[in-house]
Formats: structure tokens, C-alpha cells, sequence
């Protein structure tokens, strides 16, 4: 194989590499607007994907992702947005 092959693959893996090692640095203020308003369905089109998607550089911003996630996969559909209302809530009261 020429070197040019190899060069394409390595800057493919170092894409990949940055893509699924990325954290976004968001506010706990962002945090909770997506929560509410995904909850309160006025979140815009792809809102609610980046937000579950994309993982969270703060550890405790990071939780209330994951917690967000388990709602959506576990809890019965009429029972998700109390309970993303309520993770927005908790995040509220941490002085975090």
C-alpha cells in the first residue's frame, strides 16, 4: 500500500478519535433550559439529540444527561416529561 492510503487512514482515525472523545462545555443554565424545554416540547428540532448525544465535560452536568437518557429509555411516555422536569428542578437547588 502507498503512503497516501495510509495518511487517509490515520487522519480518519484521528478524526474519530476527536469526535467520539469530545465533551461540550455547556452552562448548568443551558442544561436545564434543554430539560425544560424539551419537557415543555419547545425545544428546536435537533435540540433534544445534541443534548442526549453529546456527552458533558462537568461531571454533574454529565449525570443529569445520563439520568435524561434513562427517563427516555425506561419511564412509560406519559411519565417522562415529570420526570425531565424533575431532574431540571434538582439541578436548580445543587449550588453546584
Amino acid at each position: 500500500m502507498n503512503w497516501h492510503w495510509w495518511l487517509g487512514l490515520a487522519i480518519l482515525a484521528v478524526i474519530l478519535v476527536l469526535v467520539f472523545t469530545s465533551k461540550a462545555k455547556r452552562s448548568k443554565r443551558e442544561i436545564i433550559a434543554s430539560i425544560e424545554n424539551h419537557a415543555n416540547g419547545t425545544e428546536g428540532g435537533w435540540d433534544w439529540d445534541d443534548f442526549t448525544s453529546i456527552r458533558i465535560a462537568d461531571p454533574f452536568l454529565e449525570a443529569a444527561r445520563i439520568e435524561c437518557l434513562r427517563i427516555e429509555n425506561e419511564e412509560l411516555p406519559w411519565e417522562r416529561n415529570a420526570a425531565f422536569l424533575e431532574v431540571a428542578r434538582k439541578l436548580k437547588e445543587n449550588s453546584n
